[in-house]
């Protein structure tokens, strides 16, 4: 970890602490005075404060998102459990999630709390972009000694001018987010030996496409 990576974890680290005895408080006050949630401002102080800590839990995950503690685990089952997870996100809607795996078994060094964190980012980033009669799909496939998983949704698709800073630190388009998702998503795939890309144009959804090396690979081709 660099001096400045350390600089920010740490501050972090120092402001959430702070924060939570702040949020604690603004709980205390309106527990001990439910008047005060007449205040004209009191629901936008509740809010500022959650979306605060929001971005703090973000920054913390992005200055320790390439500090990777690998073991042998199968992206398959990482794969699946990142589907199950995300698809109480569908209900009361008619959007569709759907996962399929092309290869049997796909082991490989992984830092499985990390990955789930970038493969959870990635589908609740389109389940977020699609209609609600949209669909997501992830596929995982195989192709020259390499794990392919796609992210593909057919919802809104994302501007050209968009798509040149999509990676970048605090870039967001939604009223309530941090800019750090996708940011933290490519750090742990690069951290894996990967790489990230997405193609997309407006009104014709986007294909977020993550490949990393089979290595300890049990697949048969």
């Amino acid at each position: 970890m660099n001096d400045q990576t350390y600089f920010l974890a740490n501050a972090a680290h120092e402001l959430q602490t702070l924060l939570s005895l702040l949020c604690s408080s603004i709980q205390a006050i309106e527990a001990a005075h439910p008047e005060v949630r007449c205040y004209r401002y009191w629901p936008e102080l509740s809010s500022d404060c959650r979306l605060m800590t929001k971005l703090l839990r973000d920054l913390t995950d992005y200055s320790m998102s390439d500090q990777l503690t690998k073991q042998r685990s199968d992206l398959c089952n990482l794969l699946r459990r990142a589907y199950l997870s995300c698809l109480p996100l569908t209900e009361g809607t008619n959007k569709t999630l759907t996962y399929t795996s092309r290869v049997s078994c796909a082991y490989m060094p992984l830092d499985s709390p990390k990955m789930m964190e970038a493969l959870l980012n990635l589908i609740v980033n389109a389940l977020d972009a699609v209609s609600d009669n949209g669909s997501v799909q992830i596929i995982l496939t195989k192709s020259n000694e390499q794990f392919v998983v796609s992210i593909i949704d057919d919802g809104c698709g994302i501007a050209p001018k968009q798509l040149l800073t999509i990676f970048h630190p605090f870039t967001t388009t939604k009223p309530d987010g941090t800019g750090l998702g996708l940011p933290v998503a490519k750090r742990i795939i690069e951290g894996h030996g990967g790489h990230i890309r997405v193609i997309s144009a407006p009104n014709q959804g986007a294909t977020f496409t993550f490949l990393l090396p089979c290595s300890f690979s049990s697949d048969k081709k």
